[in-house]
């Protein structure tokens, strides 16, 4: 049995689980200071236009968030590490190809493994076949394929998740440019009372925007020369690991597609993979 064969072994599940929970984790830490950016540009316009007197302390509470954005990206990307290490554990176990020490130091442990496997609450059934039908696609061209495969899927769906960002903050903005007109607010009253306090959203969507729209075009890239790479006839193992150190590269970015998002595109993409798949099988058997 080829190796990408053996992606539904309970051990390689395990690993997947595991990875889906600590990402997971990373995305409610994510929601978690999306929601605080949120109440206070929705509310703050219309606490001030209630209450003239409190742009100061909304001012505060706006400096304030900015700060706990910054407390909580810590744990954040601490979660997208540890997923990101785990998601290399189970690819480099299933390509055959050596362990990056000076890039990635030490694996995760076991029980650290254990523990997201246990804690991951989402449907098993959609860990299986994680890379697609692989059969008759032989090393190192199938290992290229699964690459390709996290690439084109990522990309794609980070510049959908972008750009609906870029929208969201157009409206937030226009909420409050409305509301600051409707109390014919001085500019100084505008910027301490809903600029300021809307500014941990606004810099946090326009960054997560701008981060998407970056690694969706490095993934783009690494797909196109993945899909070179696919046309040659002997690829030496140095490349398969390089494209896998630019795959993990990106992969420990804090920028994150929520799950909904994700799963809201997740049947059309698979079904876009198998055809991929199909179709690298058959210039593979030419």
């Amino acid at each position: 049995m080829d190796k990408i064969d053996q992606q539904n072994l309970e051990k390689n599940i395990r690993l997947l689980s595991s990875q889906r929970y600590f990402y997971t984790q990373a995305k409610k830490n994510r929601i978690l200071k999306l929601f605080c950016g949120i109440v206070l540009v929705i509310f703050s316009p219309i606490i001030l236009l209630l209450f003239p007197s409190t742009k100061e302390p909304l001012c505060f509470i706006g400096a304030f968030g900015i700060i706990i954005t910054f407390v909580i990206d810590f744990f954040e990307n601490s979660y997208i590490k540890r997923a990101a290490n785990i998601q290399e554990q189970f690819d480099v176990e299933l390509y055959g190809i050596e362990w990056n020490k000076i890039l990635l130091g030490g694996k995760e442990s076991m029980e650290i493994i254990t523990t997201g496997d246990n804690k991951y609450k989402g449907d098993r059934a959609k860990l299986y076949n994680w890379y697609g039908n692989l059969h008759g696609i032989s090393f190192p061209h199938n290992v290229l394929v699964c690459q390709r495969s996290n690439l084109v899927w990522d990309w794609r769906l980070r510049n959908k998740f972008a750009i609906i960002i870029l929208l969201f903050l157009t409206l937030i903005l226009g909420f409050g440019t409305i509301v600051g007109i409707i109390n014919k607010l001085t500019l100084k009253a505008y910027l301490m009372g809903i600029f300021i306090p809307s500014i941990p959203a606004l810099f946090f969507g326009l960054k997560e925007a701008i981060d998407h729209f970056r690694i969706s075009q490095e993934k783009k890239s690494l797909m196109h020369l993945t899909d070179s790479l696919i046309e040659r006839s002997f690829i030496p193992n140095s490349d398969l690991r390089q494209v896998q150190d630019k795959i993990y590269g990106l992969r420990i970015k804090s920028a994150l597609v929520p799950d909904w998002f994700y799963n809201r595109y997740r049947t059309e993409y698979e079904q876009n993979l198998e055809v991929s798949n199909q179709d690298f099988h058959d210039r593979m058997r030419k």
